[in-house]
């Protein structure tokens, strides 16, 4: 089966906000053929450590995972061994170092990036590097959900 890593913005984003659009791209392209996994997998612990505002703490100690060498060794991996990585970024996303990293990784590895950056030139990631390092941009997530298992050749 196809693998599709879900890339884009978690610090910053309402825990609701980062998991949410996640759940729906690995079930609309489940229901495709296509896996999808998300770097927010295994890590209910998370659940606990949210901000009044229900944005993520920062706190890199808490599991051996959140920590600094943990999230970018496990994100690098993800983002070179994927067939398809969907890089998600809404219009109202704080810079998220992170997807873009993830981006990187996943361009130097050959791998298809499909970018869906919210708001087209007005969207903050909107740079040149970045825009070149992705295989297709698109500014909709559906449309995106809806051309990776054409991309993956599998919509039958």
């Amino acid at each position: 089966m196809p693998l599709v890593y879900l890339a884009g913005p978690i610090t910053g984003r309402t825990a609701v906000g980062a998991k949410e659009w996640r759940a729906h791209a690995a079930e609309a392209l489940g229901k495709r053929g296509v896996h999808a996994i998300s770097p927010l997998r295994g890590k209910d612990y998370l659940n606990a450590q949210v901000e009044a505002d229900g944005k993520y703490k920062r706190l890199y100690d808490i599991h051996p995972m959140s920590t600094p060498h943990g999230i970018t060794m496990r994100d690098r991996w993800d983002s070179a061994r994927c067939d398809v990585v969907l890089a998600y970024i809404p219009a109202d996303a704080s810079i998220s170092i992170g997807t873009i990293m993830e981006i990187a990784w996943a361009s130097i590895s050959g791998r298809y990036v499909v970018g869906v950056l919210e708001g087209g030139m007005d969207n903050p990631h909107w740079h040149a590097m970045l825009v070149d390092s992705c295989s297709l941009v698109l500014n909709n997530l559906e449309e995106a959900l809806s051309l990776i298992p054409v991309i993956l050749g599998v919509d039958a």
